[in-house]
């Protein structure tokens, strides 16, 4: 019986120990698979960091090249605000001599008897004095549609930096993220290193005392011959050997059945750890394909922005080309404006010492008309009462035409403004047109798959028609009141020149009276009209001078109250 009990305990320890090397086999398989995944993992990560410092070394360029755009646009709108300046200083100082050029009624009066070459000549520097003044306007037109086209570009631009100042951040918290996921990778690693060690030397420990165990056993061959020379023992004596051998042979198979269930919970966390490593391979990658196609998209849209500001600038270079062109013939006409300005002023001199003698006649002439109107004061007190009464109607008619007339005029004005708004929204429209069938063109060449991007297009195009048809119709239907409003305007104009004649006939009519009253006062009455006329003409003139001073006035102060940075427009 003995026997038997020995052979069993040997016979469950070897079965023990094949199992413990069995595990052993299989731990140090599973460490060798682990460390080749480490070494995977590694590569991989040397792999993502050298493209993401690719990635950094690109965008830090493509910065580099806006920030070098961004310069020579600085440059750009400084030299186009010293323009505008000088555009500025050179309105100012051609009102100026506008304002020299206005002349009094009765120096326009008595220049034009003394020298009608003098009155040509006056008039055809009025007309061209006009004629550059539209010049200067339609310059100043231009330079402003150029400055609103900067504008639209400058923020074009300034939203371009922020979607990559939005994108390289997003890039910088993947490339953290990234350093983040490795460092855990390597902390778990290194966690899995330590407790394979740790089970390492757990299992050799195991195996020593396992082959202590065994070794203290006595094997039976051993056994056999120390009972050949052992003295027979009693029955209770043996009894209790065996008790006690049975009892050993229990605690260590608890201590067996103890280790096995360590080693079980142990074989189970490291498939668990495995299982994590595997997910967090798996989600590097994601992340690396994500990163690679935000960056590849990133890279085409730098490019075809590149090509945009380089048209951009091919514009600006030949609008430069053109202002300059401008200034030199502004320049020319202010040297032909400044000798045709002193030669008036000599003419001035000339039409002042001829109105001084006129002046002398005349107060000479009022004198003895005075004397002869004396005895036809009473009829003339009659008259006088008569046309008061008539004046009197002819200011308020006047006065209320002139109501009318300004705020037709004001109405007229703010649809020519609209109009002018909407041809420059339609040329920029065109522009836009232009820019995004070139981006088109530019987007089917570069993608790979021109057919679904041109149906796209395609679509997108549809809904902008349609959105630009709403548009069309709206601006015809303001078109239309436009036309309707004018046509108003110029029934109200031929209205108001109907009721001028008749007004004017009745004014002939009391002249006329008065010239059967006196005779010879016909030619004072007669040189009245016509003072009376300049001075009318002459008081327009000046009244349409004052209006175009208030705009201009209101012009340089809409340019100084517009925002510094001019932007970018789309070539």
């Amino acid at each position: 019986m003995p026997h038997s009990v020995e052979e069993r305990n040997r016979q469950t320890l070897r079965v023990q120990a094949s199992a413990l090397m069995a595990q052993h086999i299989a731990l140090s398989e599973w460490e060798e698979r682990l460390q080749q995944r480490e070494a995977s993992i590694r590569r991989e990560e040397q792999e993502i960091s050298s493209r993401l410092e690719a990635r950094r070394k690109q965008v830090e360029s493509w910065q580099e090249q806006v920030q070098e755009a961004r310069a020579a646009f600085r440059d750009e709108r400084a030299s186009l605000l010293r323009e505008r300046e000088a555009l500025a200083v050179e309105r100012t100082e051609l009102e100026h001599l506008r304002s020299q050029l206005s002349i009094p009624a009765g120096e326009q009066k008595t220049a034009d008897e003394a020298d009608p070459h003098d009155a040509t000549e006056l008039q055809q520097l009025r007309a061209e004095l006009n004629r550059q003044g539209q010049e200067q306007d339609r310059e100043q037109k231009k330079l402003l549609a150029l400055q609103a086209s900067l504008q639209a570009q400058e923020e074009q631009l300034r939203e371009a930096e922020g979607r990559i100042a939005e994108q390289l951040r997003g890039l910088e918290s993947v490339r953290q993220r990234v350093d983040e996921e490795r460092r855990q990778a390597e902390q778990r690693v290194a966690d899995l290193q330590a407790e394979a060690h740790g089970l390492e030397n757990r299992i050799v420990n195991t195996r020593r005392a396992l082959l202590g165990a065994a070794g203290k056993t006595p094997s039976p061959e051993v056994a056999t011959s120390v009972a050949e020379f052992v003295v027979p023992l009693a029955p209770g004596e043996i009894e209790a050997l065996v008790a006690e051998r049975v009892e050993a042979i229990e605690r260590r198979q608890k201590e067996i059945d103890a280790q096995e269930r360590d080693l079980a919970d142990q074989r189970q966390q490291l498939a668990e750890i495995r299982e994590q490593l595997v997910q967090a391979g798996r989600e590097v990658r994601e992340q690396q394909l994500a990163t690679a196609t935000e960056l590849e998209r990133l890279a085409s849209e730098l490019e075809t922005r590149e090509h945009a500001n380089a048209k951009r600038s091919a514009a600006l270079d030949a609008a430069e080309e053109e202002v300059r062109k401008e200034r030199q013939a502004l320049a020319q006409r202010r040297r032909e404006l400044e000798r045709s300005t002193a030669d008036q002023q000599a003419r001035q001199i000339t039409w002042a010492s001829e109105r001084d003698r006129l002046t002398i006649e005349l107060e000479q002439a009022e004198k003895r008309l005075r004397q002869r109107h004396s005895t036809l004061h009473e009829l003339l007190d009659r008259l006088q009462a008569r046309r008061q009464e008539e004046l009197a109607q002819f200011k308020e008619q006047m006065a209320r035409l002139e109501s009318e007339r300004t705020r037709c005029s004001d109405q007229a004005d703010d649809w020519a403004r609209r109009v002018l708004s909407i041809r420059v929204a339609q040329q920029a429209l065109a522009e836009q047109a232009l820019v995004l069938e070139q981006a088109k063109q530019e987007f089917l060449e570069q993608t790979d798959r021109p057919e679904v991007a041109l149906r796209r297009i395609e679509q997108l195009r549809r809904i902008g028609d349609r959105r630009t048809q709403q548009a069309q119709r709206l601006l015809e239907q303001k078109q239309k009141q436009l036309q309707s409003e004018q046509d108003r305007l110029e029934q109200e104009q031929r209205r108001l020149q109907d009721l001028s004649l008749e007004l004017a006939q009745r004014e002939r009519d009391i002249t006329d009276q008065f010239d059967r009253l006196e005779e010879k006062t016909h030619a004072a009455a007669d040189r009245e009209a016509r003072i009376a006329a300049i001075t009318a003409e002459w008081n327009e003139q000046q009244r349409r001078y004052e209006s175009e001073i208030a705009d201009l006035r209101a012009l340089i102060r809409r340019i100084s109250n517009d925002p510094v940075p001019v932007q970018l427009r789309a070539a």
